[in-house]
């Protein structure tokens, strides 16, 4: 069986469609405990630091740890939740509940704050990247690597894949040495060509990761080697530039 992992966004709204009000309980829950108990003392000025974001991010973000419920005050579904240039490619809402229901097996978010998210895992707004460096945590890929390795190895099949569309930082958090006794680790690059040249536009590489995550739950694709079929908003699988482990999509520039 394939598992496939997401980034998480930066902008969360609540929201979600009446069929997914049956929420999961997040995977680490005492993990993320630890974490709300020291950044909810943080003021603004020491978030905004620690951060390296805006007064008005830093005071926000303070909110929210402070407000933390751990579920009491409501959630929204993972899925749903986020709202950045990977989710608008993957538009959540237009899936159906069937299509939601296999991807909970086989979808998992990365999150700084909870490790790892199934689609329909129950997250409140915060803001919290994998690649912080927190004061008695180290920095939180590190500290999520095993948890989240454990997790994942857990879900995948003997000979299983993990295919990667989450970004480099989140990647972080996956243990590959150890992922490799249990499958293999395929990264995906999406790539735009204007005459010889190849580069990566950040915005469009994080769409395309969302829509490919998409175009695997609507077409319950299980083997590594059907994803090579993707071939939404005009990318198509590159062979030439491809190996066993990493994947490469090129579609002409616009």
């Amino acid at each position: 069986m394939m598992i496939t992992i997401l980034a998480p966004a930066k902008r969360m709204e609540a929201g979600a469609p009446v069929w997914a009000a049956n929420m999961e309980r997040p995977f680490f829950e005492e993990r993320t405990r630890e974490l709300v108990a020291v950044l909810r003392g943080g003021s603004t000025d020491e978030m905004g630091a620690l951060m390296k974001v805006s007064d008005g991010l830093a005071a926000g973000t303070v909110e929210r740890f402070r407000s933390f419920s751990f579920g009491a005050m409501g959630t929204t579904p993972a899925l749903f939740a986020y709202r950045g240039d990977a989710y608008q490619g993957l538009d959540a809402e237009s899936l159906s509940p069937e299509a939601v229901a296999w991807a909970v097996g086989r979808l998992r978010i990365l999150s700084g704050l909870y490790g790892a998210l199934s689609p329909l895992t129950g997250v409140e707004p915060y803001r919290l990247e994998m690649g912080l460096l927190l004061p008695g945590f180290g920095v939180l890929s590190r500290w999520w690597k095993e948890a989240v390795t454990d997790h994942l190895m857990g879900l995948m099949a003997s000979d299983g894949v993990l295919l990667n569309l989450a970004s480099g930082e989140y990647a972080k958090a996956v243990d590959k040495k150890r992922l490799s006794s249990r499958g293999r680790f395929v990264d995906v690059a999406f790539k735009e060509k204007k005459g010889d040249a190849l580069k990566t536009v950040a915005i469009h590489a994080k769409r395309a990761r969302g829509a490919m995550a998409r175009w695997v739950i609507e077409n319950r694709v299980e083997c590594v080697d059907d994803v090579t079929g993707f071939d939404v908003n005009g990318y198509r699988f590159e062979e030439a530039l491809s190996t066993e482990n990493s994947l490469f999509f090129v579609r002409e520039a616009t």
